[in-house]
């Protein structure tokens, strides 16, 4: 992502008077703060924010492109460095001089996003089950047997899927998960489910 999130802390911290006085520098900050006052951005969350002010910085660069390269300003997208990121975070603390009101409510707006809460359980595994949807079934150490949607691909899975034909009693895992909502059409409401996001096979 051309736009990283650690910049918009940085610009809180540094003084206006150590700004590049780059005119193209200048004319794209103004762009990109229009931008992110435009009610486009405003109806959107936080990750598409960026990631669409990220794709404007890329395409405002590629219009001035010629003014930058005049300007000692040559940026590399595909050479595989961080060429982009570092422009797009010149450009985010330039912009510090025309929006930092903007700024600010941007770096808060991603500092309040939920973090994701995850639960582990250590226990024996007792099996897989199902059809179109795998369940793991788990006896966890207080001797209380539990079950896990198998929704995706995650880590530790493969080692799963090798295990599968010899998992026995002695077989020890510690398991993260996290909790969805599902809806269920029989009790017509929803309900938590949980979800494995890693598994580890404990020797």
């Amino acid at each position: 992502m051309i736009l990283k999130k650690g910049f918009f802390f940085i610009i809180v911290f540094i003084s206006l008077n150590v700004f590049s006085q780059e005119t193209t520098l200048d004319k794209v900050s103004q762009e990109t703060c229009e931008y992110l006052d435009s009610d486009e951005m405003k109806s959107l969350d936080v990750d598409k924010r960026t990631e669409k002010l990220g794709l404007f910085i890329l395409n405002l660069y590629n219009k001035y492109e010629e003014e930058f390269n005049k300007d000692g300003i040559v940026v590399n997208f595909y050479d595989g460095s961080d060429a982009a990121s570092k422009f797009g975070e010149q450009v985010g603390i330039n912009m510090a001089k025309f929006c930092p009101d903007a700024l600010i409510a941007l770096a808060e707006d991603i500092n309040e996003e939920p973090v994701e809460e995850l639960f582990e359980v250590t226990g024996s595994l007792v099996g897989v089950v199902g059809d179109e949807f795998s369940t793991v079934i788990l006896k966890d150490e207080e001797g209380k047997t539990q079950k896990f949607l198998w929704l995706q691909n995650f880590k530790g899975s493969d080692q799963l899927i090798q295990s599968l034909e010899n998992l026995n009693a002695s077989s020890n895992v510690t398991l993260i998960y996290n909790n969805i909502e599902c809806y269920s059409p029989q009790l017509k409401d929803y309900i938590i489910r949980k979800v494995i996001v890693e598994l580890t096979f404990v020797d």
